[in-house]
């Protein structure tokens, strides 16, 4: 490894490339930058002005490297690259680090949709967020709080929550990850029976999605969307599962291909197209090769399952 005093240019440089690249929802290739920002970088050799006004750049290489190879379907290295993230912020000590990798762990459980370890991760990230007076990230911890309550059976406080954080980041001008957590308001608001409001809102995310070219949460929100229009209108569902499908291929998003997939292999089956429903879900789910504990792919075994059961396949 170069001495650290050109390290850090380096990791610097590759990170910032490889967050951009994540954002854009360009996966494979914002792997290979983060990974080369973690391997420049020494932490214990970061000096004061390293970090003054900044985080570590390993930290927060990690927690991008988390949530990238968690979308590119490698769901338990997702889950150690956080915890090492974390890990090295608790033994830096460092508050905007620290902060940093709280992001990380948070946001990684809204993408795994866990409202115990969200409500955990959130409040830890608000409490130290308030503590230290990191406003923007606070907020994110905010809205994660939220969105927990609305996971936790109690949307309407989750509403309040989310959108209380939203308004915060609207007065920083703050748009990074905004048409995520317009997704995630837009499904509150469905589950509360407010279908209209939630497909307006989802429209919204998507635009602004397109105009900010966040391209990372594209294929999950175009999901998310066919879940909100199911109940009224299956062909229009139908048609955003599709599309959902057709740009996680596009962007090598395993994870988020296999959602697509089960959505849509529901809808078949659900139609009597059970043949054509365990055709496009078997080949998605066999690709996997770890974190079949987690709810995605059980889910995704279990229907499965139903349908080769129902054909008289084993």
């Amino acid at each position: 490894m170069v001495g650290n005093t050109d390290a850090a240019p380096q990791a610097l440089a590759n990170r910032m490339m490889g967050e951009t690249l994540f954002t854009m929802g360009e996966f494979l290739e914002a792997r290979q930058y983060l990974q080369r920002a973690i391997a420049f970088y020494d932490s214990d050799k970061a000096t004061p002005t390293d970090l003054r006004f900044s985080f570590d750049h390993k930290v927060a290489g990690l927690v991008f490297l988390a949530w990238t190879l968690w979308c590119l379907g490698h769901l338990e290295q997702a889950g150690a690259a956080a915890t090492e993230a974390l890990t090295l912020s608790v033994r830096l000590e460092h508050a905007l680090t620290s902060s940093m990798a709280l992001v990380g762990t948070t946001f990684l459980a809204e993408f795994r949709r866990d409202a115990a370890d969200l409500r955990e991760h959130s409040d830890m990230q608000a409490a130290l967020c308030a503590e230290h007076g990191i406003t923007l990230f606070g907020h994110w911890g905010g809205f994660g709080q939220g969105l927990a309550l609305s996971w936790s059976g109690d949307p309407l406080e989750g509403i309040i929550a989310m959108r209380a954080a939203m308004v915060a980041e609207e007065s920083a001008h703050a748009v990074m990850f905004r048409p995520m957590q317009m997704g995630f308001l837009a499904e509150a608001h469905a589950g509360i029976g407010e279908c209209e409001f939630a497909r307006a809102l989802m429209d919204e995310a998507l635009a602004l999605a397109n105009t900010i070219k966040e391209g990372y949460f594209e294929a999950e929100l175009h999901r998310m969307r066919g879940e909100v229009l199911l109940p009224q209108d299956e062909a229009a569902a139908e048609a955003s599962f599709g599309l959902a499908l057709s740009i996680a291929r596009h962007q090598s998003a395993k994870l988020w291909e296999l959602r697509a997939a089960v959505c849509l292999a529901r809808l078949w089956r659900d139609q009597g197209r059970r043949d054509k429903a365990t055709d496009l879900l078997a080949p998605v789910y066999d690709w996997f090769t770890e974190g079949f504990a987690t709810p995605d792919l059980q889910a995704a075994r279990e229907l499965l399952d139903i349908l080769r059961s129902a054909s008289g396949i084993s």
